[in-house]
């Protein structure tokens, strides 16, 4: 009993990431996100800062990525950010 006591805690300890792509989610699909951790579901998000092309959604100011117009500003991405942020510990 002891073992599968210690073999669940460390199972809890686990990562369990959510892969987000800001071109795919709706506003609906952030409201799910946010349930997701605040129920604990997931314990961390990797967002892709690229789209498709290459270009940076975050509207960067690095020079090179200003120089190479491969920067714009994803119209959810700060939407979504304020969605997620109560959830950062």
């Amino acid at each position: 009993p002891f073992k599968q006591r210690r073999a669940a805690s460390e199972s809890s300890k686990k990562v369990h990431a959510l892969y987000v792509n800001l071109d795919f989610i709706t506003y609906k699909g952030m409201d799910v996100v946010a349930r997701m951790l605040k129920t604990k579901k997931v314990n961390s998000i990797v967002i892709n800062f690229k789209d498709d092309t290459g270009n940076l959604i975050y509207g960067t100011t690095n020079h090179i990525g200003k120089e190479a117009k491969a920067s714009v500003l994803h119209y959810k991405l700060k939407r979504f950010l304020r969605t997620i942020k109560p959830y950062d510990p």
